[in-house]
Formats: C-alpha cells, sequence, structure tokens
C-alpha cells in the first residue's frame, strides 16, 4: 500500500520540483509558474482525496474541541464560534489526524 502511495507522490514531487527549477529562470513568466504551483497543489489534494483525506470545515462552525484546537479568543455574545482558522486540520476517512487550530468567539 505505501509503494502505491509514494508512487502517486513521486509524481507530483517531479512537478513540483520543476516548478521550484523555473523559479530561478531569468525572465520567468510568474503568472506561468503561480499557474504551475496551483496545478502542483491540485495534484497533490488529488492524491490524498483518494486515500481518505480531508480537511476539516471549521470557520463559521460551532467550536467543537474534538475537531479544533483554540490558540486564540475574542468576545463575543453566542454560542463559541471558530471566527478564523490558523492552520488547517484534517481526518483520515473520519477520524481526526490533526484538529484545526482556531480562534473562537466566546
Amino acid at each position: 500500500a505505501i509503494e502505491s502511495f509514494v508512487d502517486e507522490l513521486v509524481g507530483v514531487l517531479d512537478a513540483f520540483e520543476l516548478a521550484v527549477v523555473n523559479l530561478w529562470v531569468e525572465g520567468a513568466d510568474i503568472g506561468k509558474l503561480r499557474k504551475g504551483m496551483e496545478l502542483v497543489f491540485a495534484d497533490f489534494w488529488s492524491v490524498l482525496e483518494k486515500r481518505g483525506v480531508a480537511k476539516i470545515d471549521a470557520e463559521g462552525k460551532q467550536f467543537d474541541p474534538n475537531k479544533h484546537e483554540a490558540v486564540m479568543h475574542e468576545v463575543g455574545e453566542g454560542e463559541n464560534v471558530v471566527t478564523e482558522v490558523m492552520r488547517n486540520g484534517y481526518t483520515v476517512n473520519g477520524r481526526i489526524v490533526r484538529p484545526a487550530m482556531v480562534k473562537v468567539k466566546k
């Protein structure tokens, strides 16, 4: 299983390496580099999604200590709500592997 996963990631790594090399080409077209990086990101995310990885949707949601790690608080009224995501959290096949680091209105 790991060999299959690595095989998928190596293709993304090749594309990423090409983008990094082109950063240093004199007269490089920034628009093309940006587009290339967006494509590499999309490929990388696609590989992870096929393996069951999902980003935790946190902003605007009710604070859940099982999914969110509150690192900042602001005063407000009503329920504890996530007002800003400082670092994305992720699940694999529904299991939390890293909670989202968030700012919460209390």
